[in-house]
């Protein structure tokens, strides 16, 4: 594995942060420590300066299997746990492809391929090595490499994985009762990369010429979705609107938006509209017979309310009066990038890319800034432009900084990226610094919403402390294939 360039900069930046990186004889000892670990030190020109020594150390890693991986620990043996430590080994995860299978597992794959038939076995490789493609050729009869590119393999987003094809193959071929062993190590793994267990279902029907369609994940999720706009007389009020938007006949219409009570022109205060919003959540509660899927609440917003604790309200609609971020996963979406035409295309773009990610996390998918003094917003959007795709999801490390985040969202989003995630308070930032990336790294991109839920469900049990990582969370999620209609509240004049 070589990182692209940037991916190693990033590495020896946050290896500079370390307390002792900038002493040449402390950089011995990681070296020893690392050598330790991998029965042998790492080889190349050392200098006594500081960035230099530390990018031949990481492109030295780069060359022994599992040299990286293991750099944190040195480090960590060396200069014991710290913050900068924590970002550090957060970063290598990122930077590493996670390892799907566990060593128990693929001595189970290996174990129930043994029990093939040489021939049947010899048919089975064959067909994984095809599944490839023709750059990546291991040889058939080694099982073990074919294993090992399998897990690095990708594939489209309605493709079945090859990894996970594979097994499906397997257990197909198994006699009972390993049959059973081999289809629940297939289930388990197709869970673990985001994709039914299972035989690979059918594509579903293309979206029309005229729009995109919702994505597989969305066939059954339906969305409360809440449109403020500031009123442009009374600070303190807000223009609002809600709708019901439920999945439509994918071939034709993509979303149905039906429209709740109080529709546009009237202008409430935040927390008028709270109320409001849980008299419609009650309006649909008692539709009995009305059939919604599971539910996303979405709050498009003028930029300044990106960073509004939304996820707090308390809600008696779902029957239980709790926090509105408890019932359901809820994020919020820049009204102020979506009523800008130039905006979109780099916005489109991107949340194609996050769609195409689905469960495969890849270290140029997520962009990290910490927002340390002094601040320019501008940097960041240069940098986060640099790549017409990539990043889809900034992380932001707030470290105090709070007055900046604005700033780093409008980057963000001016710049296209559909997903931003921070911490809204201080005292929980650095359990966010180093808890976030690590969870992200193993649940990726598209698991985000779910990952946010369930840290404010956690949050909302009985005894849950104030300073809960929960309670502080919001995570901007903005697909640009679900707009408003056309007829939409706008800001008086």
């Amino acid at each position: 594995m070589t990182l692209e360039s940037h991916d190693h900069r990033r590495l020896v930046d946050a290896m500079l942060a370390l307390t002792g990186a900038e002493v040449r004889t402390h950089r011995d000892r990681y070296v020893r420590q690392l050598g330790h670990l991998i029965d042998g030190e790492p080889v190349f020109r050392r200098s006594d300066v500081p960035f230099t020594d530390l990018w031949g150390l990481v492109a030295a890693c780069e060359e022994v299997p599992g040299a990286l991986r293991l750099l944190p620990e040195a480090v960590a043996a060396v200069d014991g746990e710290s913050p900068e430590l924590d970002r550090f080994r957060a970063l290598v995860a990122i930077h590493l492809p996670p390892e799907i299978l566990t060593a128990d597992e693929r001595g189970q794959i290996v174990e129930l391929a043994g029990g093939l038939d040489p021939p049947v076995l010899l048919d089975l490789c064959r067909g994984a090595v095809a599944r490839l493609g023709p750059r990546v050729r291991p040889p058939v009869t080694d099982l073990a490499a074919v294993l090992r590119e399998l897990e690095d393999a990708i594939s489209d987003p309605d493709v079945r994985p090859p990894l996970v094809a594979f097994l499906d193959d397997l257990a197909g071929r198994v006699a009972l009762p390993a049959r059973r062993i081999a289809g629940r190590l297939a289930d388990a793994v197709a869970r673990r990369m985001g994709v039914p267990p299972g035989p690979a279902a059918t594509p579903p029907p293309a979206g029309s010429a005229g729009g995109p369609r919702p994505s597989d994940g969305d066939q059954y999720r339906s969305y409360f979705v809440v449109l403020l706009d500031a009123d442009g007389i009374d600070a303190s009020r807000y223009l609002f609107e809600a709708w019901l938007v439920t999945p439509g006949d994918p071939g034709r219409l993509p979303w149905h938006w039906e429209r709740v009570p109080d529709g546009p022109g009237d202008r409430f205060r935040l927390e008028q509209i709270q109320l409001k919003i849980d008299e419609a959540l009650t309006e649909l509660a008692n539709r009995s017979t009305a059939e919604i899927g599971q539910l996303t609440v979405e709050f498009i917003v003028p930029r300044r309310l990106l960073d509004y604790e939304f996820d707090r309200w308390q809600v008696a609609a779902p029957g239980l009066y709790t926090a509105l971020g408890v019932h359901y996963p809820v994020v919020v979406r820049d009204l102020t990038r979506m009523r800008n035409s130039l905006m979109r295309p780099r916005w489109r773009t991107r949340h194609r890319r996050l769609r195409e990610q689905g469960s495969a996390v890849q270290a140029r998918a997520v962009a990290f800034e910490r927002l340390t003094e002094p601040y320019v917003a501008q940097h960041l959007h240069a940098r986060l432009l640099g790549n017409d795709d990539y990043p889809v999801c900034l992380v932001l490390f707030v470290s105090g900084a709070e007055r900046h985040i604005q700033a780093a969202i409008g980057a963000a989003v001016t710049a296209g990226l559909p997903v931003v995630l921070w911490c809204r308070d201080r005292a929980a930032a650095s359990r966010f610094d180093s808890y976030i990336p690590e969870v992200l790294m193993a649940r990726s991109v598209a698991n985000l919403r779910e990952l946010v839920w369930e840290l404010r469900r956690d949050a909302g049990s009985e005894g849950g402390s104030p300073e809960h990582l929960g309670l502080h969370l919001t995570l901007l999620w903005d697909e640009i294939d679900r707009v408003p209609p056309a007829d939409a509240l706008s800001a008086p004049v």
